[in-house]
């Protein structure tokens, strides 16, 4: 026995509606009604970043650049790979 077709397709479901959207300060979540939110931050929190001044965290070895160790020889050759398929199809005869 086929299942019955239900009655509440995607035209019955209701869409919530946004009619009021409320800014708040990333540090320390005073809302827009009670503080005037300048690039995301409350003027309490701007000034104390402002403050602190830039922070420069060392950035750890994991995230640094370092020797490949093993892989396959000619793998950290830079290549044009334009030049390489065409050699490719020529060697394969399809040039």
């Amino acid at each position: 026995m086929p299942p019955k077709k239900s009655t509440s397709g995607p035209q019955a479901v209701r869409r919530a509606r946004v009619s009021r959207v409320i800014a708040a300060c990333g540090l320390c979540d005073a809302d827009e009604r009670t503080a005037k939110i300048v690039s995301g931050l409350c003027p309490e929190c701007l000034a104390m970043c402002e403050a602190a001044g830039p922070v420069y965290a060392p950035v750890p070895e994991t995230f640094l650049p370092g020797p490949r160790v093993g892989g396959l020889p000619g793998a950290d050759e830079v290549v044009d790979v334009t030049d390489r398929v065409d050699a490719l199809r020529r060697a394969a005869g399809l040039r």
